[in-house]
């Protein structure tokens, strides 16, 4: 099979490298911490807020009972509300719209519990998948399976399933020609594109770091069928200082497939560009700034407005997660070097929230000018720090972006190694990011009047998209 090419646009934030030394100049929180839970526990393990922020689920391991339960805690009343015992869990994840936590367990299979009651919604006696995430409709269940490379045998391979959440039923599996020694994934926001990232180790040693071969597949997710396949994978290397979760994470980085949800637009002749899915409102971005300290910013301008050091002294930051609506924040690490110290924290981080959207953005014509220039880069991040500053001025970008788009669509060829594409879709980005009337009057005189398809089509996704 001859592969297409996909054009993958990073969706990544620029972070600084997880690997930097332990000391480091403290700088207090500027958030107050509203819940803290100590414990011998290795918090390396999965938990999730709630969209609200007001409850917390986390991975406890009983050790007096030899048992791994699934705790719902209440952060406002300070109370748990809800043990799951002995489910063993691995990797639990929750829905897009955090109704539904999905739980792949080491002894039941995978069970789907509802959020709110902890009742179990529907069960898999399936235990082979060890990473999964729900499409956005919450009709399909998508995991990612390791085959391993038994001695003198093929190498190993990463097999993609496909379950029907109602019934339980495998519906297809594919992927396998591939070989990966991890496979992070994420689909496209209209549950309809499987993109992966396959990693493959290429050696290396402790000190010029291990080195990976990344390349990034599309698959249509109804038929298993492969859409496109990058053409020269890229080679990075990853420093052995640190645990192997953190190089699965710097491997997913680098490849831009930040989340759980990404926005793929398909040209008429098979090639592909991911673009993030940004939420509408979205302000505050949490990230490493080093691999024992955590930072909130700007995500219109990448400025730190918060940062939390708590872990500087200990084993360091394992993992953090914001809240749907920005206001609350959690992670856990170590505390106390060369002992078993561990801490699950949480923040209140309304303040910083608020002071961040009382900030408006104001661009004048040349910053414009460079941004736009940005989105034709070939420098995808360029593109993403540009989409992102426009969104959030839109009483000058829409003028100018309408003006930009009408004077380029003669110069659109539809391939996204060309400027001009690339600059016309990311304005289309844009436009469907701010989502107000004169954005959606943009989008549809193009829906209306684009001399291309694929443009016209493009804007009329978009439009319908905005009427969420």
């Amino acid at each position: 099979m001859k592969h297409l090419r996909v054009v993958a646009v990073l969706v990544a934030f620029a972070i600084a490298s997880p690997f930097a030394p332990a000391q480091e100049k403290t700088v207090p929180s500027k958030s107050p911490i509203i819940w803290r839970l100590d414990n011998d526990v290795v918090f390396h393990k999965p938990f999730f807020l709630s969209p609200d922020g007001k409850t917390l689920a986390y991975q406890e391991t009983v050790f007096r009972d030899d048992r791994d339960d699934v705790v719902f805690y209440d952060l406002q009343k300070k109370k748990e509300i809800r043990r799951l015992q002995g489910l063993y869990p691995v990797a639990p994840v929750l829905s897009p719209d955090g109704k539904t936590l999905v739980v792949n367990t080491l002894l039941k299979g995978v069970r789907l519990l509802d959020w709110k009651t902890g009742e179990m919604l529907g069960s898999f006696d399936e235990r082979g998948p060890s990473d999964f995430q729900l499409t956005p409709d919450g009709k399909f269940l998508v995991g990612t399976r390791l085959r391993p490379e038994l001695p003198g045998g093929p190498p190993q391979r990463v097999q993609i399933h496909v379950y029907e959440v109602a019934t339980g039923k495998l519906m297809r599996y594919f992927g396998q020609q591939h070989e990966s020694s991890g496979s992070p994934f994420s689909l496209s926001d209209d549950g309809k594109i499987l993109v992966v990232s396959h990693s493959k180790g290429l050696g290396g040693g402790p000190k010029e770091g291990s080195r990976y071969r990344i390349s990034i597949v599309a698959w249509e997710l109804a038929t298993g069928k492969e859409i496109g396949l990058v053409k020269e994978p890229k080679v990075i290397v990853v420093q052995r200082e640190t645990s192997g979760e953190h190089e699965r994470a710097t491997m997913w980085r680098s490849d831009g497939l930040y989340g759980p949800n990404c926005r793929v637009r398909v040209s008429p002749a098979g090639k592909i560009m991911i673009f993030p899915s940004w939420p509408r409102g979205v302000l505050l971005e949490a990230s490493h700034v080093s691999h024992f300290t955590l930072a909130l910013a700007d995500i219109r301008t990448g400025e730190v407005v918060d940062q939390f050091t708590l872990f500087q002294e200990g084993g360091g930051l394992y993992s953090f997660a914001l809240s749907k609506d920005q206001r609350t924040l959690a992670a856990s690490g170590g505390f106390e070097m060369g002992q078993r110290k561990m801490a699950l924290v949480v923040w209140d981080v309304s303040k910083v929230f608020e002071n961040v959207a009382a900030k408006k953005m104001n661009l004048a014509a040349k910053q414009m000018e460079s941004l736009w220039q940005d989105f034709g880069a070939k420098d995808p991040i360029l593109a993403y720090r540009a989409m992102r500053q426009l969104a959030a001025a839109p009483e000058q970008s829409i003028p100018f972006l309408e003006k930009k788009l009408d004077q380029s669509l003669g110069r659109f060829t539809g391939d996204p190694d060309d400027a001009p594409t690339r600059q016309i879709l990311w304005g289309i980005e844009v436009l469907e990011q701010v989502g107000t009337a004169p954005a959606r009057g943009v989008l549809s005189h193009l829906a209306k009047s684009a001399s291309n398809e694929w443009v016209a089509s493009e804007a009329r996704i978009s439009l319908k998209r905005t009427e969420k």
